[in-house]
């Protein structure tokens, strides 16, 4: 859990504590690497080495540009690498979380959970290809109800 939590800090009140801190789920990449394995054979290798780059950029890039933290108080995201954009609500605002998940996206476990938030007429946050989305939905309702 220590892992990435100094990127939170500088966000939380001094009476909040982050209870867990997680990003894209890696079967959203394992997804990505079966379909370059595939395209690289069907092109008889020629798409093998653009799609590695490609492959081991993104699982850099994403890792790092989609960070989400479950405080005791609130959800915190970072969304960004080089432009950072923060995004907090507190619980008590949400009232309601949807999972959206493809076939692939079900099969592989992955999934976005869209966060809705009183007097707001769009999502106010999506958690993007998070590795077993229900048990997030289970613990933000929990720390919600609590």
């Amino acid at each position: 859990m220590n892992k990435g939590i100094d990127e939170f800090k500088k966000f939380l009140t001094s009476k909040e504590k982050v209870i867990e801190i997680f990003s894209i789920g890696d079967n959203f990449f394992k997804l990505y690497f079966y379909w370059g394995v595939f395209l690289s054979i069907i092109s008889f290798g020629l798409l093998l080495l653009p799609f590695l780059f490609l492959y081991f950029y993104y699982r850099f890039y994403f890792k790092r540009s989609y960070l989400y933290a479950l405080t005791d108080k609130r959800i915190i995201a970072l969304i960004g690498f080089v432009n950072k954009k923060v995004i907090s609500v507190d619980y008590k605002n949400i009232t309601d979380l949807n999972i959206k998940q493809n076939l692939f996206e079900r099969w592989l476990k992955i999934g976005n959970i869209y966060v809705n938030t009183a007097g707001s007429t769009e999502k106010e946050l999506i958690l993007k290809n998070i590795q077993h989305p229900e048990e997030v939905v289970r613990k933000i309702n929990e720390f919600k109800y609590s």
